[in-house]
């Protein structure tokens, strides 16, 4: 009776295939546990680091054990902007819970020793309300066993 099928059918994959490609620019502005040295290095995982960045105005707020970015009317968040493998962004948009724990938005970052402003996408969290304080400095360190890879 009624068995499992695997099987894509074609206007799925087409339907996927179309979404990959549409992801323009191809790159993430991180500021949480997918930098560098965290649980989701995202170099490990086969993202091209193109270097330490800041984006404003925004900031960064403390959420449960992790953390959250707002698009803000000021501050100063600092991060790092990796270039995304088009296969990457459904398992990014998966870990993060977008559109609905955080919804991946574009905006304009700093890439240090780079001239102007690039465009990048940002996972901003949607859910204010369980904010639990301002990370005044800006930047994301944790010494979690969960944060830290």
């Amino acid at each position: 009776m009624g068995g499992y099928c695997n099987v894509v059918p074609a206007q799925m994959l087409g339907d996927f295939l179309r979404w990959e490609k549409e992801v323009k620019p191809n790159k993430l502005f991180v500021y949480g546990i997918l930098k560098r040295g965290f649980s989701l290095d995202l170099e490990r995982e086969g993202a091209k680091f193109l270097g330490e960045a800041t984006l404003q105005p925004a900031n960064l707020y403390h959420v449960g054990g992790g953390v959250g970015l707002r698009i803000e009317d000021e501050g100063k968040v600092y991060g790092e902007v990796f270039e995304i493998p088009p296969t990457m962004w459904r398992w990014l948009d998966g870990i993060e819970g977008h559109p609905y724990t955080y919804m991946r938005q574009q905006v304009q970052a700093f890439i240090v020793d780079r001239v102007g402003p690039e465009e990048v996408w940002v996972y901003v969290h949607q859910h204010p309300e369980y904010f639990t304080g301002l990370i005044e400095s800006g930047r994301y360190e944790s010494d979690s066993e969960y944060a830290r890879g």
